[in-house]
């Protein structure tokens, strides 16, 4: 008996010995319609002498077979679905969208596939082929509930949320339970400004998961919201004496009603009694009318007014009114800037004759939910005759003492200003100034 000698693939032990070899089995999967072998033989048969590696074949078969008879030592074959996966997970995201591309055109039928595609087009910013992709999949399978969430989730996370409530509605019809749905619905609501709606649906999610931490809170906001939306009636009094002497009582009266988040009107009646060493009491009087709109879901509000002052010493009335805008900003803070036309009762001039300020100003507030608040405001204020006020201020507070609803709050203030000159007409002598009876305006 010789050694082995090698022929290429084949060995030979001896040369009247038959060889038998098997090859690697591959599978035939009837689920994924893709045709496979189960192992094949070959026997072959020597017909050289001892050195030749000639050789040939006598037995050559292909068998098929069933799934029973594939299950033992078979390799599984590369899945596509799998293989986008597995791109995905590598931030692969073209090529594991080119690849579903491909795959659709066969599997036309595969939610998870279309759950996939949709979701790498959004990865991607592709939203009009994503629009495309589950109009095409909805119009074949239009059941499909968790494709329907997830392009409803899209549609809300880039802020469509007219697109999303048509998509997410009609998905509560099947399952009313469906607890991300009602989440996106009532937050969606509540930006809107339709508060009822988003507390009935942040509700129901509370009732199933009461420690939803999402539905907490945005039902806190939605209820602090409905406190301030309701239509008021509100009265404020104040009294001022200074050593001028001055003495100022100011009554104001302030109603309003919450409409939509573009509509919240507002009326204010405001009256003054003024009094200094002149004598009696003088009486003053301002009407405003205003609307409070809000933006960018809440985070932005303006708010205009616009009206008539009448000063005592004056016959005719003259305009007033404001604008406020405001932007929220991240932890409490809030950004805000306004301008103005309001009347000034500051001074024993103010209260003879109407003085009108028009001020701008731009500042930061701060709130936080424990009952800390402050403000710091940079402004400038212009009076008659060209007098410019710029002035810097800030205060603060904090809650010292509270009982119930009842509370109390402390803190300091700060302010400097800088005028041009300390006389509302700096043209008028010392003598005029001085002079008895009622002054002219300016003064």
């Amino acid at each position: 008996m010789r050694g082995p000698v090698n022929c290429g693939l084949l060995t030979r032990h001896r040369a009247d010995s038959p060889i038998r070899r098997i090859y690697p089995p591959i599978l035939f999967d009837k689920n994924s319609l893709s045709a496979s072998l189960l192992p094949r033989f070959e026997t072959i048969t020597p017909v050289s002498s001892d050195t030749g590696c000639t050789w040939h074949i006598t037995f050559f078969g292909y068998f098929f077979g069933g799934r029973a008879a594939g299950r033992a030592g078979r390799r599984p074959r590369a899945d596509t679905l799998a293989l986008a996966h597995q791109l995905t997970d590598n931030t692969k995201f073209n090529q594991a969208a080119a690849l579903l591309t491909t795959y659709e055109k066969t599997h036309p039928a595969s939610t998870n596939a279309v759950r996939l595609h949709v979701q790498l087009l959004y990865w991607l910013h592709q939203l009009p082929a994503l629009d495309d992709l589950y109009a095409r999949a909805t119009a074949r399978q239009p059941a499909a509930a968790s494709l329907q969430l997830d392009y409803g989730r899209i549609l809300y996370e880039t802020r469509q949320y007219a697109r999303a409530k048509a998509v997410l509605g009609p998905l509560l019809l099947p399952e009313p339970a469906n607890v991300e749905a009602l989440t996106m619905l009532g937050i969606i609501a509540y930006y809107e400004g339709a508060l009822t709606q988003a507390a009935g649906y942040l509700s129901r999610v509370l009732a199933a998961y009461p420690g939803n931490p999402t539905a907490q809170a945005f039902a806190q906001k939605v209820a602090a919201l409905q406190a301030t939306r309701a239509p008021y009636l509100r009265v404020y009094t104040t009294y001022r004496a200074d050593d001028q002497p001055l003495r100022w009582l100011e009554t104001k009266l302030e109603a309003g009603s919450y409409r939509s988040a573009r509509l919240s009107p507002t009326v204010q009646a405001v009256l003054w009694h003024t009094q200094d060493s002149a004598g009696g009491f003088r009486r003053h009087m301002e009407l405003l009318a205003g609307n409070k709109s809000s933006f960018l879901d809440q985070k932005v509000t303006l708010q205009l007014s616009a009206g008539v002052f009448k000063h005592a010493a004056r016959p005719a009335p003259a305009l007033a009114g404001g604008a406020t805008r405001r932007y929220q900003l991240p932890k409490g803070f809030d950004l805000e800037m306004a301008g103005s036309r309001a009347p000034y009762f500051f001074t024993i001039a103010s209260g003879r004759a109407a003085v009108l300020q028009s001020l701008v100003h731009g500042a930061v507030l701060f709130e936080h939910a424990k009952g800390w608040q402050g403000r710091l405001q940079a402004g400038e204020t212009y009076f008659a005759g060209g007098n410019r006020v710029l002035g810097l201020s800030a205060w603060g507070l904090s809650r010292a003492w509270a009982l119930g609803p009842v509370y109390l709050e402390g803190g300091y203030s700060f302010a400097y200003n800088d005028a041009c000159y300390n006389t509302y007409a700096p043209v008028l002598p010392a003598d005029q100034l001085a002079a008895p009876g009622p002054p002219g305006a300016g003064t």
